[in-house]
């Protein structure tokens, strides 16, 4: 009976963070779409992009998807702490969702290079060159048409909010890690200028702004612990552990210089090895 109560209240504490980690990371997700708002906003001011085929408005329906689908982190942690049994369909249904949050956050770096190639926001030396001098701004500009140009409508009307596909959504190709391998607690939560005079194009902005100001990487961790303390083994574990933790302490007090204080023992006092 001890056993099954040990086993039950572990469960239930993972299970408890579990629930915690969820609605943190949805409200992280959120903070981190409202900035990105911003950035876009500021980076549309920045290079002239005024009421239409501004940046903000072409990635506003993926946006507003990767907001939806972090409010789901928090139905399923409702569903979670009031399961009557926590189960290994709970940690199914966590984790699916936490992966759907992160393409979906990762798939508006994709739309953000679409909306570069689109409007001709090149990479590379030349790109960064052309940029900074503003020709691709003027090339776009007079290729539209002007300021009225039918080109930008175009566009708006034909672009449609999307997740992306391929591997790209995952990776962040300037620095080599997905928003699961990012470390915990580390957000620099850059906007205005700074992160404009660091960034050449929407792609380069939004990788900057997810990279430093989200992350799924603690929900990955405590979706494991949360499943392994669904094995009985988990709690007995912990036990060795802590039996381990004791004995190493009576190896210690069994030394020379404690051997008068525990000398009534005789030889039935028994060092683990």
């Amino acid at each position: 009976m001890t056993k099954f109560n040990d086993h039950n209240a572990a469960v239930e504490q993972e299970f408890a963070l579990l629930e915690e980690v969820l609605n943190q990371t949805a409200d992280d997700a959120v903070r981190c779409l409202k900035l990105l708002k911003k950035n876009l906003s500021d980076y549309d001011n920045h290079h002239g992009n005024h009421f239409i085929n501004t940046a903000a408005s072409y990635m506003r329906s993926d946006m507003r998807a990767a907001k939806d689908t972090a409010f789901n982190l928090k139905h399923v942690a409702h569903q979670v702490i009031n399961s009557p049994q926590p189960s290994e369909m709970d940690i199914h249904s966590v984790r699916n969702i936490m992966s759907i949050v992160v393409k979906s956050m990762d798939a508006l770096s994709t739309t953000a290079r679409n909306y570069d190639q689109k409007n001709g926001r090149s990479k590379g030396v030349k790109g960064v060159i052309d940029n900074a001098s503003g020709k691709n701004d003027r090339e776009n500009h007079e290729k539209d048409g002007g300021l009225f140009g039918q080109g930008h409508m175009n566009r708006n009307e034909k672009h449609a909010g999307r997740f992306g596909t391929g591997d790209e959504r995952h990776m962040d190709a300037n620095h080599g890690s997905s928003l699961l391998g990012k470390p915990d607690g580390v957000y620099y939560h850059q906007g205005g200028s700074d992160i404009l005079s660091n960034s050449d194009t929407v792609e380069q902005l939004v990788k900057t702004t997810l990279r430093d100001n989200f992350s799924a990487s603690a929900l990955s961790h405590q979706i494991t612990n949360a499943e392994k303390s669904l094995s009985p083994s988990f709690v007995e574990r912990v036990k060795e552990v802590v039996h381990e933790v004791k004995d190493k302490l009576k190896g210690d007090k069994a030394s020379p210089t404690h051997h008068g204080h525990y000398g009534h023992y005789g030889n039935k006092h028994v060092v683990a090895p």
